[in-house]
Order: structure tokens, then C-alpha cells, then sequence
């Protein structure tokens, strides 16, 4: 069962609690690292009828385990029957609101990510005017020991002044790191992760799985990658000699020495070998002196090779409402199983659709996320 509050307000209830607290046509759309929206129609026997603000009224969408979703309203119409059609933003269209000045950084993504917080939160402050309601809500507190966000050297010229949004997403996001944020008694916190955890709730062939599409291209893909980093100098300990005949390196930076190797020049994507067979490339990163650095990048880039070459989608009902399980959510990873098309693995909950009066009507996207690589199964499709 869903609510819908408006600052303390509940605008929505429907166990008929609250009379005349009834929205219409109240749907809540959601998708991992992007803003989200919520949309409905308020009818004129509704108590807070006329009492919404563009940018100034913040909603927030509740299920059985608390808040799901939170934004402000963004827009409003009137239509013949005097019903007003409401449309939300998600809260991460706060970070809209703030800009960066022109500014020169050169420094770690970790450090950027911490800047660009730090100046959207100090342009909320209300210096001049003494509104909390307007300031407090649209503040994120960052969480970086929770987020993954790489200490890698990048170098930032912003000339014109740029949104902090635009910023987070050309080079956080971009960079495969997507926010999440979460509530801590008043405080809203935001962090960035890589990768997202599993839920429990599965998606099986007749009983919520609706639709499934599995497609492989083998045109570019490679299942093992030979990487090679900077130049060494003659005094580094993995300098050779250009041997009269034979292999040799090069003299760049290869992963024997990386801690997660196992001593070899090769990266190996296993699950992805048993489908597409062995399959080599060389790719070389000349600003990478480090051998774990290397490894890590490489293997990132092998990883995502895989993934562009397997696209795997599906979309499915949410049962838990009937079944009393966990609900599906975005931003989890969710079991997916269908015997019919040979598909026994972990799918990423990116988007849905969520039908707040008619919830049976919902559906949910699934893709292939990091996870999937490792959990490919060799059955054929």
C-alpha cells in the first residue's frame, strides 16, 4: 500500500483514514542515477486542494517500509473539471538549482565529487533571507565513506558556470558511478556506488516475469585483455631487454606484479569465454604507471566489452503486495529465473513504473548490470 506526504501532510491514504485524502491517477516513475518524477490529479473535494506550490511543496511517496521516493512539485494545471494535474521532480533535481562558477581544478574525481557537493550546499544557505523550508530540503550530506568514487587525477576547466547537475553527471556519473540518496532522521545523505546490492524477491517465468529479451553480439567483443600501461624507465625492476627472438613487453607496465592478478599479463572474463570462446586484445593506458591501477582499469573496460555485447532485459509485475514478500526495487539486483529461455541469474532493477492506485498495473525494467558478468550461465538460448 502506498502514502503520499506533503511535508508532514499526508495527501494520500488509501485506507480511507483521511477523508477526501485521494489522489487520482497517481503514478511514480523511478530509474537508477536520474531524477525520478511523480505525477497525479488532485480533484477539488481533496482538503489540500489549491494549497500546492511549484518548487516549494516537497512530496514524498511511502510504502510499507518507509520512503521510496522524495522531489517537490514542479508544475501545475487546471483542467475542465477543475481537477489539477500535479507533476513532481525527484530530489535529485536539486542539484539543478546550483551552479559552479568558472573554475579550474586539477586534483582526484573523489576530491571534484566533494567541491561540487560542498558549493551546492553553500548556495542554499539563505544568507540574505531566512526561509529553512526552502533551504534544508534540497541539501544533501555526502557520504563518501560509503560511496566508490575513485581517487583517479582528472582536470576540470569550467568556463561559463555549469549546473552542479551537469557536472555530477559528466564526471561522476559518466564515470560509472551512480548516487543514491537515503534519510537519516532529518538528514538526507547522497552517496555514489559502482555496483548495487541484491534483494530477495525473484523474478520467475509464470508467476511475475512479463517479458524477456536476451540478444548476443560477437562482433566486437573480447573475453581476454592483454593490458599495457606507461613506459618504464631502465632502472625499473620490470624493464627487459628486446630480447633477439621472443615475447617481451615492450617496456610498459603490464599486471604480474597486481595484487588481484594471478601473475600472468592477462585478464579473463570466465563467464563470458564459455559463451563467446577465447577471444584476445591488447589495449594500452600510457598514463597508468601503477600495476593494481592498471588491473583495475582493464578490467573495468573488459568488463564493459562483455556487457555491450550481451544485452539482456526483462520486465515484471511486483507481487510482493500479495505475497507478502520484499518489494522489487530500482537499484537492487533480482534473482531472475526462466527455464524458457535458459536464464538463471541476477538481472538490475533500472526503472519502473509504479501505478500507486492500481499497483498490479506496475511494471519493472531489468537489464544486465556488473554482477551479470560473473553470473552468465552457459546454458544456450
Amino acid at each position: 500500500m502506498f502514502f503520499v506526504k506533503c511535508g508532514s501532510d499526508v495527501i494520500h491514504d488509501p485506507t480511507g483514514k483521511r477523508p477526501g485524502c485521494l489522489l487520482a491517477e497517481p503514478v511514480l516513475s523511478m530509474a537508477v542515477g536520474r531524477q525520478g518524477s511523480f505525477s497525479f490529479k488532485m480533484p477539488p473535494t481533496h482538503p489540500m486542494y489549491g494549497q500546492l506550490h511549484d518548487r516549494t511543496s516537497y512530496l514524498a511517496v511511502l510504502d510499507d517500509t518507509g520512503e521510496i521516493w522524495r522531489g517537490r512539485v514542479i508544475s501545475q494545471d487546471k483542467g475542465w473539471e477543475n481537477l489539477i494535474s500535479v507533476y513532481a521532480e525527484g530530489e535529485l533535481a536539486y542539484l539543478q538549482d546550483t551552479v559552479m562558477r568558472p573554475y579550474v581544478f586539477s586534483g582526484t574525481r573523489k576530491e571534484f565529487l566533494r567541491i561540487l557537493m560542498h558549493n551546492h550546499n553553500d548556495q542554499l544557505t539563505a544568507h540574505d533571507i531566512s526561509i529553512p523550508s526552502l533551504d534544508n530540503p534540497r541539501k544533501f550530506t555526502l557520504d563518501l565513506t560509503n560511496s566508490d568514487v575513485d581517487s583517479d587525477p582528472i582536470s576540470v576547466t569550467i568556463s561559463d558556470g555549469d549546473s552542479i547537475w551537469s557536472l555530477i553527471d559528466e564526471y561522476i556519473i559518466r564515470a560509472g558511478y551512480y548516487p543514491v540518496t537515503y534519510k537519516s532522521g532529518d538528514t538526507v545523505y547522497i552517496k555514489f556506488v559502482s555496483d548495487f546490492p541484491d534483494s530477495t524477491q525473484q523474478v520467475k517465468f509464470a508467476e511475475n516475469l512479463l517479458d524477456l529479451t536476451y540478444q548476443r553480439n560477437a562482433a566486437d567483443v573480447i573475453t581476454k585483455l592483454i593490458p599495457y600501461g606507461a613506459t618504464l624507465e631502465s632502472g625499473d625492476s620490470e624493464y627487459e631487454q628486446k630480447p633477439q627472438s621472443g615475447y617481451w613487453h615492450g617496456n610498459r607496465r603490464t599486471i604480474r606484479n597486481a595484487t588481484a592478478g594471478d601473475g600472468s599479463d592477462i585478464i579473463k572474463n570466465n563467464a563470458a569465454r564459455q559463451i563467446f570462446g577465447d577471444i584476445v586484445g591488447i589495449k594500452v593506458y600510457n598514463d597508468i604507471a601503477g600495476a593494481d591501477e592498471l588491473y583495475a582499469a582493464a578490467s573495468a573496460d573488459l568488463n564493459k566489452m562483455v556487457s555491450e555485447a550481451i544485452t539482456i532485459s526483462a520486465r515484471a509485475v511486483d507481487i510482493s503486495l500479495l505475497i507478502g514478500s520484499t518489494p522489487l526495487r530500482v537499484g537492487y539486483y533480482h534473482t531472475t529465473y526462466s527455464p524458457l529461455h535458459g536464464v538463471n541469474l541476477k538481472l538490475l532493477c533500472s526503472e519502473a513504473e509504479i501505478d500507486l492506485s492500481s499497483p498490479d498495473k506496475s511494471t519493472y525494467e531489468f537489464g544486465a548490470g556488473q554482477k551479470t558478468l560473473t553470473d552468465l550461465q552457459t546454458t544456450e538460448v
